[in-house]
């Protein structure tokens, strides 16, 4: 989570669109973070659905969809999700 933060917080993206897909991720961590602090995995839906809105931004925002790297973060935050479902289910 921490290299697709760094990824797309030193992006050439607009500040705007940069600002808010960072906003996205952070939100995830945080979300992380808390599950393991409370040892309630449950809290990791939370993470997944900032992450699936992160995903959203990326395919449907112009700028961040024609940006170079954009197909790799949503692989990322994909894999990220596929791996918090399995500890959830």
């Amino acid at each position: 989570m921490s290299q697709l933060k760094w990824l797309v917080d030193t992006s050439r993206l607009s500040d705007g669109v940069r600002n808010s897909l960072f906003s996205k991720l952070e939100e995830a961590g945080d979300k992380i973070d808390s599950a393991y602090e409370s040892g309630d995995t449950n809290k990791l839906l939370g993470a997944i659905g900032s992450l699936n809105a992160f995903i959203n931004e990326l395919q449907s925002n112009s700028e961040a969809a024609s940006y170079p790297d954009s197909e790799t973060w949503r692989e990322q935050a994909e894999y990220i999700i596929d791996r918090m479902k399995i500890i959830v289910s």
